[in-house]
């Protein structure tokens, strides 16, 4: 072997190992970066101890904070729902009849997943109810509201209760029934 095709070897070897090593370098920050992604993907979404401020609109476009909320010095029942959820639909009857019956004490509040059209003709077939309704200015804006919440909107119905203080008592996924939302409202009202 000549000294040029060592030198020429000693070359090669020294890229490729420079190569290898950048390689593995940059393979390592990628693979960190990704499980690092699936670990915030995978965690549990954190709850806060108390409402979060926020502000969503009621079906004229009137802001509505969360302190406007809490200023009538009552529990808070609020329901995560859809136009076309129907487990929704079907517990709105009770949620009236709950807010009726506990008046004086709580204020049950709809937060509706959807857009300001649908939910104003869906509310106008049904005849109304007797609590507020509020939406985003857009459909995610009542999503990143239940995110902040502590809600991760795997599917709708989703209700929430607070304190009158606005400290978060409990989170309750799918449609209540009378025993149910009794409890979580009783719950509340301690």
């Amino acid at each position: 072997m000549t000294k040029k095709n060592i030198f020429m070897l000693v070359i090669v070897g020294v890229i490729a190992m420079a190569l290898g090593i950048a390689t593995g370098y940059y393979a390592k920050r990628h693979f960190a970066k990704q499980e690092l992604a699936e670990q915030q993907e995978n965690a549990p979404m954190t709850r806060p101890d108390t409402l979060p401020d926020f502000t969503l609109y009621d079906l004229d476009g009137t802001p509505v904070t969360k302190d406007e909320l809490l200023a009538n010095d009552k529990a808070l029942f609020i329901n995560f729902w859809a136009t076309w959820c129907k487990p929704c639909r079907e517990e709105m009857p009770l949620l009236t009849e709950m807010q009726e019956k506990y008046s004086d004490k709580l204020l049950m509040v709809g937060i509706a997943i959807d857009n300001r059209e649908d939910v104003g003709k869906f509310l106008e077939h049904i005849g109304g109810v007797n609590y507020p309704v509020l939406l985003g200015q857009q459909e995610l804006d009542a999503i990143e509201t239940a995110n902040a919440m502590g809600i991760d909107l795997i599917g709708l119905p989703i209700s929430l209760t607070t304190d009158r203080t606005g400290k978060i008592i409990e989170i309750h996924t799918g449609e209540v029934d009378k025993a149910e939302a009794t409890a979580l409202i009783e719950a509340a009202l301690k």
